[in-house]
């Protein structure tokens, strides 16, 4: 009984070592984005186009990869049935035996380009685009794109922080990136130092396979955020894709418009 109330002590005392080695990771990392953050604010040394496409390159997709698996029908099911229905009516519209799936985007793919945002923008090209066709449509679209990449109560984890935007921002282009979008007047070197893998590997499988989300899943970010932060992590990733999809969409119509 001794040698096992000694053992189970001693496993006690591993398991809360381990626990507050843990703890202090994410505050770690807690403490380091509220500074990067207030760095970022404070420096004023501009970047040049050509240094931010070499940065662009250097942060690739493919960093948190393994996250994303694969939509084929011999791998898992996603548990919830909406995704199994929804995954079912995707399957029964492939055709010659393709298979619908997330692919790394590749800056040196000889088969695509990387999507220059200075050269057709929201702001500049896409929004003009919708506000030509259905008018009410884009100023809603619009105010909700900058409805929540604004909002903020300035806390980060009930903390009092100067700013979230260097870190809310950092969301909104890591989320663009995945889908080849650059922006040159980003600091692509601010995103491994605002978003820790963990949370990479989060926004990843929001972006690209929001189905395979688990519980656990959302709290393993290697951050310490309440839940309504998280919450506004994921609408940052929801509303950055939504701008994506439209931001090809919209070019692709006015190119074949113009062919026409």
């Amino acid at each position: 009984m001794i040698i096992f109330i000694f053992y189970f002590h001693s496993k006690s005392n591993y398991i809360s070592k381990l626990f507050y080695l843990f703890t202090l990771k994410i505050q770690k990392w807690n403490e380091i984005i509220r500074k990067t953050m207030l760095d970022v604010v404070n420096d004023e040394n501009s970047v040049t186009p050509e240094d931010q496409a070499n940065f662009f390159a250097t942060v690739t997709a493919s960093e948190s990869g393994s996250e994303v698996e694969s939509t084929d029908p011999s791998a898992s099911e996603p548990e919830s049935p909406t995704a199994v229905a929804l995954f079912s009516l995707l399957s029964s519209l492939q055709t010659n035996g393709s298979q619908i799936s997330y692919v790394d985007f590749d800056i040196k793919s000889p088969d695509y380009h990387v999507f220059r945002a200075q050269e057709w923008s929201w702001a500049e090209n896409g929004y003009k685009t919708v506000q030509h066709i259905l008018p009410e449509t884009a100023n809603a679209v619009d105010e909700e794109f900058r409805y929540i990449l604004s909002m903020t109560d300035s806390k980060m984890n009930g903390i009092q922080t100067s700013t979230t935007a260097p870190f809310r921002q950092a969301i909104w282009h890591y989320t663009h990136r995945l889908y080849g979008i650059l922006h040159d007047d980003y600091n692509y070197q601010l995103l491994n130092k605002l978003i820790p893998r963990k949370l990479k590997s989060f926004v990843k499988l929001v972006a690209c396979q929001p189905e395979k989300i688990e519980r656990s899943r959302v709290h393993d970010i290697d951050l310490d955020l309440q839940p309504y932060e998280i919450v506004h992590v994921v609408l940052l990733i929801i509303e950055a894709r939504k701008q994506a999809e439209l931001l090809y969409a919209l070019r692709a119509m006015m190119k074949f418009k113009m062919l026409s």
